[in-house]
């Protein structure tokens, strides 16, 4: 049993905290295997607050053209579900990251050389 969390049904712990805690990540490939764990993220994420305490924050998600990331100019900075559902829709069509019409709170870049100073930039 954790501390702060009582015991629920089947042995369950219920963490009891206000803010759950941010857990940054960043996805790279984004095809069959990382969509699936995008959406599952996405629907499990009151599961994840009242039963673990947690909040997982994406940072960026990447495939081999290119990224998706979060604007750290932004208030939260992380991609929200509305944004990673964009994303999984722009994938499913087929489509590469780097054609993704990032909205407003998030940003393109393509691969190579430009990508890795825009990456760096974006995440430290």
């Amino acid at each position: 049993r954790r501390a702060g969390g009582t015991e629920g049904e089947r042995g369950t712990v219920t963490t009891m905290c206000a803010e759950p805690r941010q857990v940054p990540f960043v996805l790279y490939g984004v095809g069959g295997v990382g969509s699936e764990l995008l959406r599952v993220i996405i629907s499990s994420r009151k599961m994840h607050a009242m039963r673990y305490g947690l909040h997982f924050s994406a940072k960026a998600l990447c495939d081999s053209s290119g990224a998706v990331l979060s604007k750290p100019s932004e208030e939260s900075s992380e991609l929200s579900d509305a944004e990673l559902e964009a994303v999984l829709e722009h994938k499913a069509a087929g489509r590469k990251l780097k054609e993704f019409a990032a909205p407003s709170t998030a940003s393109a870049a393509p691969q190579g050389e430009s990508f890795s100073a825009f990456f760096e930039a974006s995440v430290s």
